[in-house]
């Protein structure tokens, strides 16, 4: 309020300096002349009250100086508060409890490893502001990821990272665009996207060198060392998939594919399962369009890619339709959480997955929950790549293709893009 009078002396006084210097002027012609126009006689009538002309411009005087303090104070309270302002590190993931479906069992588990993360790192949960918002592996539908991070630029947040290849795709690819249109802070470097729990291998043609990345087991890895894993075996020569209908399952499949038939191989066409499928629906599915078809003589693989009750539904079906395929799954298939409802199937079933290798191990196998863990992992790389970058400053981006964080699994960084190293875990052969 305060700054609203000082421009509203200042607009006064001016006025006043104005008519002085026009009084000047015609105080000058008379001098020269008697003939005085209409105009001219204003400015005599204003001439009477002349003698508020001083005090006027002290008001302009006192009111520039009251500008300038005001202008400076505000300006220094403002690069106070921008100093002092806990960086926001927002966390993108189906966590809506509300939406109970397969996707919501991967969600619970991405919690888990945020809440795990700040757990153990207090001295970096007292600098950084967490938030954790619900996607709903939704992006582009009314208070989807698109609508979040839009109203997340327009309030400077300058870190994500989304989980879930069916969100992490279409997001990545458009995020760029959303900072040009949305984000303030245009003198900065540019908002970083980490996209993590999300494998699809379309999400490489949008990833880049500058500010949008991945950290996560990708679906080229988990399918080509499956497929040479089956292949050394020797058993069996078919192939079918069962997968999640989304981005994620239909990469996962299309990878798999692609090496198994390059081994010389034959892959039969499977089916997809939506999230929101039930049980007995799944195992209708599954009768009809994978035992009934391919698998009468039980000489069959069948690749699966989903997860948490996704998972759990398949798994059970397969088991009580009394079908005896080797099963090859994505390394979600390795959460021992995830394998207890189904623990007597797989007790009685051959199945192989994939684990992350571990680095510098001694010989130790990873026994961890890839999904939380990854989550952690990635909050672990982005807060280490960012106080690195700033204590030594070099350029986000650099240090992310150079920084080796976390050290417990191994793993290369490309491009955009991680590749990390897969061990097998299989069962019962």
């Amino acid at each position: 309020m305060n700054y609203i009078f000082s421009i509203i002396g200042v607009l006064i006084s001016s006025g006043t300096l104005f008519v002085q210097y026009k009084q000047y002027r015609l105080d000058r012609k008379l001098k020269d002349t008697t003939d005085v126009n209409k105009k001219d006689k204003l400015l005599l009538r204003i001439n009477k009250y002349k003698r508020f002309s001083v005090g006027l411009i002290v008001l302009l005087i006192v009111a520039l100086i009251f500008m300038s303090y005001q202008y400076l104070h505000i300006s220094n309270e403002n690069l106070a508060l921008k100093k002092n302002k806990k960086e926001r590190i927002v966390l993108l993931a189906p966590i809506n409890p509300d939406i109970k479906n397969d996707a919501y069992d991967d969600g619970e588990r991405q919690a888990l490893g945020l809440i795990d993360y700040l757990s153990k790192h207090n001295e970096i949960a007292g600098k950084y502001n967490f938030v954790i918002r619900n996607h709903g592996l939704n992006y582009g539908n009314n208070k989807g990821a698109e609508d979040i991070v839009i109203e997340e630029l327009e309030n400077g947040t300058k870190y994500f990272i989304s989980t879930m290849s069916s969100v992490c795709n279409p997001l990545s690819e458009n995020f760029n665009n959303l900072v040009k249109k949305n984000y303030k802070n245009i003198d900065e470097d540019k908002p970083i996207l980490i996209s993590t729990v999300a494998s699809s291998p379309t999400i490489a043609n949008y990833l880049n060198d500058t500010n949008i990345f991945r950290f996560y087991i990708r679906s080229n890895e988990e399918s080509d060392v499956l497929a040479n894993e089956i292949h050394k075996i020797n058993l069996f020569n078919n192939a079918t998939a069962i997968a999640v209908n989304d981005e994620y399952g239909k990469g996962a499949v299309s990878r798999f594919k692609e090496q198994w038939t390059k081994l010389g191989h034959t892959f039969n066409d499977g089916i997809y399962i939506d999230i929101k499928s039930e049980y007995k629906s799944v195992k209708q599915n599954i009768e009809e369009n994978i035992k009934n078809r391919y698998n009468k003589n039980n000489r069959e693989i069948i690749f699966i890619a989903n997860y948490g009750g996704g998972l759990d539904k398949i798994i059970k079906s397969i088991y009580e339709l009394k079908m005896n395929p080797i099963i090859v799954a994505t390394s979600t298939l390795s959460i021992k959480e995830w394998q207890e409802p189904i623990k007597e199937a797989l007790d009685s079933l051959r199945w192989i997955t994939c684990v992350p290798k571990l680095k510098n191990s001694g010989g130790k196998s990873y026994e961890g929950d890839v999904v939380e863990d990854f989550v952690y992992f990635t909050l672990d790389r982005l807060v280490s790549v960012i106080e690195k970058s700033k204590k030594t400053g070099r350029p986000f981006e650099e240090v992310w293709h150079t920084l080796y964080e976390p050290k417990r699994i191994d793993y290369i960084i490309e491009d955009g893009d991680s590749k990390i190293k897969l061990q097998i875990y299989k069962q019962n052969f």
